[in-house]
């Protein structure tokens, strides 16, 4: 009889153990269910975030694509139209051989692409800034450039073999250059949103943004969709991370020749020294291009509000998971200890019975 209660109590041990083992898997097994939950919704919320920001990338490239058109239109028909073909022999090749900046303020060229930039084509979405200003530039200089944020104070000619030095993130300008002036001189493939040859760099000046104060989450290692996909996933979904990434869409002003008539590749497909290319830079900020947008700006300011709501929801639901799952374990700890309590007491109490029977 006295074996028999003991392993009553010994079996409601086993039982009661086996019940809240169970009572915490299922709690456990709960949390775990919410935690990626959690994770899938943010994953979620943020990929669609980007595919907003993407189309917004891709209109603005169409934009930039149609105001650089108009530019370089304006500029052959301008030239043209006032000087003869010897004249502007005679002015492309002083530009192709600049050494000092006052060497040729006077040329008709810089002239007139000054005053068609200036006076036509000031910004892009309405936005006056630097980073949305057209440029002209040939194959090894920087032409005409109203931007203050890439001036300089010295008077020397902008060389693009020297520009990238100038940045903090050198290897993605480098590369920028080489798309725009070192590949087979054609404008990037935009078409049906396509943006595999998307050009870009980082705009931040190694004088303004020392190294040290720039993290590895806003450093982009390739001009690419993906990595600009990769820093906003980076950055928890922020635009800000785009705030210093300088966009560029190149139209060169006739491909095949430049503005004299001379072709720019001979007949055995060697690049021709005495033709003087020009392009011009149609450059826009993605991060001005999305705040300038009410409807853009106001579609993302949601998602950011359903993240939210999301987040404090699953936050409290994890703490009241989290808060049954320790109470099951205290409350298990305490029913194990009163158990063994009642086992002792009546282990010794059936000892005590032995004694005196004896």
């Amino acid at each position: 009889m006295r074996f028999l209660t003991l392993w009553k109590f010994k079996i409601a041990i086993i039982l009661t153990f086996a019940f809240f083992c169970y009572l915490g898997y299922q709690e456990y097994h709960d949390i775990q269910n919410l935690q990626t939950e959690g994770f899938t919704y943010v994953q979620e919320n943020r990929n669609s975030k980007f595919d907003l920001i993407r189309v917004v990338l891709s209109e603005n490239y169409q934009k930039a694509q149609m105001n650089a058109d108009r530019i370089a239109e304006d500029i052959s028909s301008s030239i043209l139209t006032r000087y003869s073909k010897e004249e502007i022999v005679s002015f492309l090749t002083r530009l192709a051989f600049l050494y000092d900046y006052k060497s040729d303020e006077d040329n008709p060229l810089i002239e007139s692409f000054g005053k068609i930039l200036a006076e036509k084509y000031t910004d892009l979405n309405g936005v006056k800034d630097d980073l949305n200003l057209p440029m002209v530039s040939s194959l090894t200089t920087i032409i005409t450039d109203y931007s203050t944020l890439n001036s300089t104070s010295s008077p020397a000619i902008r060389y693009w073999s020297d520009e990238s030095k100038r940045y903090v993130n050198e290897y993605i300008y480098d590369e920028a250059i080489k798309r725009i002036i070192l590949s087979n001189l054609e404008s990037p493939d935009i078409s049906s949103g396509r943006l595999d040859d998307i050009i870009f760099w980082d705009s931040r000046l190694i004088q303004n943004f020392p190294m040290s104060t720039i993290g590895s989450s806003n450093f982009i290692d390739s001009m690419s969709i993906k990595s600009l996909k990769k820093i906003f996933i980076e950055n928890n979904g922020d635009i800000n991370c785009f705030k210093y990434l300088e966009f560029g869409y190149p139209v060169y002003i006739y491909p095949k020749k430049d503005l004299a008539g001379r072709p720019i590749v001979d007949d055995r497909g060697h690049r021709r020294s005495d033709s003087t290319p020009l392009v011009v830079i149609q450059r826009f900020s993605l991060y001005d291009a999305i705040m300038s947008n009410t409807t853009v700006s106001s579609s993302l300011e949601k998602y950011d509000v359903c993240l939210k709501e999301e987040k404090t929801y699953l936050d409290t639901t994890l703490f009241w998971k989290y808060f049954a799952l320790y109470s099951t374990g205290l409350i298990f700890l305490v029913i194990q200890l009163f158990t063994a309590h009642v086992v002792h007491v009546e282990t010794k109490r059936m000892m005590q019975e032995d004694d005196e029977s004896e």
